[in-house]
This record gives C-alpha cells, sequence and structure tokens, in this order.
C-alpha cells in the first residue's frame, strides 16, 4: 500500500519532470488556478453572449421603429 503510493508519486514525479513532492504540489495547485480561471472566463464569455443577445434584440426593435416612421 505504501510501496503503491510511493510508486505514484515518482510516475508523477518523472511525467512532469520535477524533482520533489512539494514542486509536484506547487504544479499542481498552478493547474488548478489556470483551470479556475478558465471556467471564470467561460462564465464571462456566457454572459457577453446574454448581453450580445439583448442588444440584437433591442436593435431590432429600434429598426422596426424607424422603419414605421
Amino acid at each position: 500500500m505504501v510501496n503503491d503510493r510511493l510508486s505514484i508519486l515518482y510516475d508523477l514525479q518523472k511525467k512532469h519532470r520535477v524533482a520533489t513532492v512539494k514542486e509536484l504540489l506547487d504544479l499542481k495547485a498552478e493547474l488548478e488556478n489556470k483551470l479556475q480561471a478558465t471556467d471564470s472566463q467561460e462564465e464571462q464569455i456566457e454572459l457577453l453572449k446574454t448581453k450580445i443577445e439583448k442588444l440584437l434584440q433591442e436593435i431590432s426593435k429600434q429598426a422596426e421603429l424607424l422603419d414605421q416612421k
């Protein structure tokens, strides 16, 4: 059990080319931060898409009003 965990840690260190467990943990934190930033950007994109749709609807209404004049 302990040997299995040590083996996993060693494999992860080799995979990510780090020398220590601390470096591995630092890399994990960095990747989590990047993932969180990506999620935040996706939320922002969705909010902007909604805003654009509302603005397009408003433009369409204004165009109809101008056509009536």
